[in-house]
Protein backbone atom coordinates (compact mmCIF):
# COMPACT_ATOMS: atom_id res chain seq x y z
CA UNK A 1 0.00 0.00 0.00
CA UNK A 2 2.81 2.40 0.83
CA UNK A 3 4.39 1.85 -2.58
CA UNK A 4 1.04 2.53 -4.24
CA UNK A 5 0.72 5.82 -2.33
CA UNK A 6 4.21 6.92 -3.35
CA UNK A 7 3.54 5.90 -6.97
CA UNK A 8 0.38 8.02 -6.90
CA UNK A 9 2.50 11.10 -6.22
CA UNK A 10 4.52 10.74 -9.43
CA UNK A 11 1.94 9.30 -11.79
CA UNK A 12 -1.40 10.55 -13.00
CA UNK A 13 -2.59 7.04 -13.81
CA UNK A 14 -2.00 4.14 -11.43
CA UNK A 15 -2.29 0.52 -12.53
CA UNK A 16 -2.34 -2.42 -10.15
CA UNK A 17 -1.03 -5.70 -11.52
CA UNK A 18 -1.11 -9.25 -10.23
CA UNK A 19 1.60 -11.20 -11.93
CA UNK A 20 1.78 -9.77 -15.43
CA UNK A 21 -1.92 -8.90 -15.67
CA UNK A 22 -3.42 -5.51 -14.85
CA UNK A 23 -6.34 -5.90 -12.43
CA UNK A 24 -7.20 -2.24 -11.78
CA UNK A 25 -6.48 1.19 -13.18
CA UNK A 26 -7.37 4.59 -11.84
CA UNK A 27 -6.64 8.28 -12.17
CA UNK A 28 -5.16 10.29 -9.33
CA UNK A 29 -7.54 13.20 -8.90
CA UNK A 30 -5.93 15.12 -6.05
CA UNK A 31 -2.40 15.23 -4.70
CA UNK A 32 -1.84 13.29 -1.49
CA UNK A 33 -0.95 15.20 1.64
CA UNK A 34 2.70 15.61 2.55
CA UNK A 35 2.19 13.73 5.83
CA UNK A 36 0.67 10.71 4.04
CA UNK A 37 3.56 10.61 1.55
CA UNK A 38 6.20 10.98 4.30
CA UNK A 39 4.59 8.15 6.28
CA UNK A 40 4.47 5.94 3.17
CA UNK A 41 8.15 6.60 2.42
CA UNK A 42 9.07 5.79 6.03
CA UNK A 43 7.18 2.48 5.87
CA UNK A 44 8.98 1.54 2.63
CA UNK A 45 12.45 2.40 3.97
CA UNK A 46 11.89 0.60 7.27
CA UNK A 47 10.50 -2.47 5.53
CA UNK A 48 13.54 -2.52 3.23
CA UNK A 49 15.90 -2.18 6.22
CA UNK A 50 14.16 -5.01 8.07
CA UNK A 51 14.48 -7.24 5.02
CA UNK A 52 18.12 -6.32 4.33
CA UNK A 53 19.39 -6.57 7.91
CA UNK A 54 17.15 -9.34 9.22
CA UNK A 55 16.59 -7.16 12.28
CA UNK A 56 13.04 -6.38 13.34
CA UNK A 57 12.40 -3.21 15.27
CA UNK A 58 9.36 -1.09 16.06
CA UNK A 59 8.29 1.68 13.73
CA UNK A 60 9.05 5.03 15.37
CA UNK A 61 6.14 7.34 16.11
CA UNK A 62 7.84 10.28 14.40
CA UNK A 63 10.94 10.74 12.26
CA UNK A 64 12.55 14.09 11.49
CA UNK A 65 13.86 14.75 7.95
CA UNK A 66 17.50 14.20 8.97
CA UNK A 67 16.61 10.77 10.39
CA UNK A 68 14.71 9.90 7.22
CA UNK A 69 17.76 10.82 5.15
CA UNK A 70 19.95 8.65 7.39
CA UNK A 71 17.52 5.72 7.23
CA UNK A 72 17.51 5.98 3.43
CA UNK A 73 21.32 6.05 3.40
CA UNK A 74 21.47 3.00 5.67
CA UNK A 75 19.06 1.15 3.40
CA UNK A 76 21.21 2.00 0.37
CA UNK A 77 24.38 0.81 2.14
CA UNK A 78 22.85 -2.47 3.31
CA UNK A 79 21.59 -3.05 -0.23
CA UNK A 80 25.20 -2.69 -1.46
CA UNK A 81 24.59 0.71 -3.06
CA UNK A 82 26.30 4.05 -2.56
CA UNK A 83 24.61 6.48 -0.15
CA UNK A 84 24.77 10.23 -0.57
CA UNK A 85 24.48 12.47 2.50
CA UNK A 86 23.73 16.13 1.80
CA UNK A 87 25.28 18.82 4.02
CA UNK A 88 26.45 16.09 6.35
CA UNK A 89 28.89 15.83 9.20
CA UNK A 90 30.74 12.61 9.86
CA UNK A 91 32.85 11.70 12.83
CA UNK A 92 35.89 9.48 12.63
CA UNK A 93 37.89 8.03 15.49
CA UNK A 94 41.55 9.01 15.32
CA UNK A 95 44.52 7.79 17.31
CA UNK A 96 46.99 10.18 18.89
CA UNK A 97 49.26 9.74 15.85
CA UNK A 98 46.29 10.35 13.52
CA UNK A 99 45.33 13.48 15.44
CA UNK A 100 48.86 14.85 15.16
CA UNK A 101 48.86 14.16 11.42
CA UNK A 102 45.47 15.85 10.91
CA UNK A 103 46.57 18.94 12.79
CA UNK A 104 49.77 19.06 10.75
CA UNK A 105 48.16 18.79 7.30
CA UNK A 106 44.88 20.68 7.80
CA UNK A 107 45.13 24.41 8.45
CA UNK A 108 42.61 26.37 10.53
CA UNK A 109 39.33 26.80 8.68
CA UNK A 110 40.65 25.39 5.40
CA UNK A 111 38.80 22.95 3.20
CA UNK A 112 40.09 19.59 2.12
CA UNK A 113 39.05 16.43 0.34
CA UNK A 114 38.30 13.50 2.61
CA UNK A 115 38.55 9.76 2.06
CA UNK A 116 38.03 7.50 5.07
CA UNK A 117 38.01 3.73 5.22
CA UNK A 118 35.93 2.89 8.28
CA UNK A 119 33.36 0.72 10.01
CA UNK A 120 30.14 2.74 10.09
CA UNK A 121 28.04 2.05 13.13
CA UNK A 122 24.79 3.98 13.10
CA UNK A 123 21.90 4.56 15.47
CA UNK A 124 18.91 6.31 14.04
CA UNK A 125 15.23 6.71 14.94
CA UNK A 126 15.79 4.91 18.22
CA UNK A 127 17.43 1.81 16.78
CA UNK A 128 21.02 0.61 16.31
CA UNK A 129 21.72 -0.92 12.92
CA UNK A 130 24.34 -3.52 12.03
CA UNK A 131 27.71 -1.92 11.18
CA UNK A 132 28.84 -1.63 7.58
CA UNK A 133 32.46 -1.41 6.39
CA UNK A 134 32.51 1.66 4.14
CA UNK A 135 34.62 4.13 2.23
CA UNK A 136 33.54 7.74 2.79
CA UNK A 137 34.44 10.43 0.29
CA UNK A 138 33.83 14.16 0.62
CA UNK A 139 35.24 16.43 -2.10
CA UNK A 140 35.03 19.60 0.04
CA UNK A 141 34.90 19.27 3.81
CA UNK A 142 36.19 21.16 6.82
CA UNK A 143 37.59 19.76 10.07
CA UNK A 144 35.08 21.42 12.38
CA UNK A 145 36.51 20.52 15.78
CA UNK A 146 40.15 21.43 15.21
CA UNK A 147 40.35 23.59 18.36
CA UNK A 148 39.01 20.71 20.46
CA UNK A 149 41.49 18.26 18.92
CA UNK A 150 44.37 20.65 19.66
CA UNK A 151 43.58 20.78 23.39
CA UNK A 152 41.88 17.44 24.14
CA UNK A 153 43.48 14.74 26.22
CA UNK A 154 43.01 11.32 24.66
CA UNK A 155 40.90 8.96 26.77
CA UNK A 156 42.18 5.56 27.95
CA UNK A 157 41.79 3.98 24.51
CA UNK A 158 43.83 6.83 22.97
CA UNK A 159 41.14 7.69 20.42
CA UNK A 160 39.41 10.99 19.79
CA UNK A 161 36.66 11.98 17.38
CA UNK A 162 37.41 14.23 14.43
CA UNK A 163 34.36 15.88 12.86
CA UNK A 164 34.29 16.66 9.15
CA UNK A 165 31.44 18.76 7.73
CA UNK A 166 30.51 19.27 4.07
CA UNK A 167 30.92 22.78 2.73
CA UNK A 168 28.10 24.65 0.99
CA UNK A 169 25.97 22.29 -1.08
CA UNK A 170 28.52 19.46 -1.04
CA UNK A 171 27.78 15.82 -0.18
CA UNK A 172 29.45 12.87 1.45
CA UNK A 173 29.43 9.69 -0.62
CA UNK A 174 29.39 6.54 1.47
CA UNK A 175 30.03 3.29 -0.33
CA UNK A 176 30.15 -0.21 1.14
CA UNK A 177 33.62 -1.75 0.78
CA UNK A 178 32.06 -4.96 -0.47
CA UNK A 179 30.48 -3.12 -3.40
CA UNK A 180 31.75 -4.36 -6.79
CA UNK A 181 32.34 -0.78 -7.98
CA UNK A 182 34.43 0.19 -4.91
CA UNK A 183 37.45 -1.57 -6.41
CA UNK A 184 37.12 0.56 -9.53
CA UNK A 185 36.75 3.92 -7.75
Amino acid sequence: MAELLVAAEANEVIEVQMGDKPVARGHVREPLSVSVLEAARLVIVLDDLRELTGVHFPTPAAVVPAEMAMLSALRDLHAGDKAVLTRATISAQVTEQGRAHLLQVIDDNSECALTIDMRWEQSCAGHSFPPVDVIVYGPRVRLTNRAELETADAPGDGRLSAYFTCLDDQVLEVQPKSSPSSAED
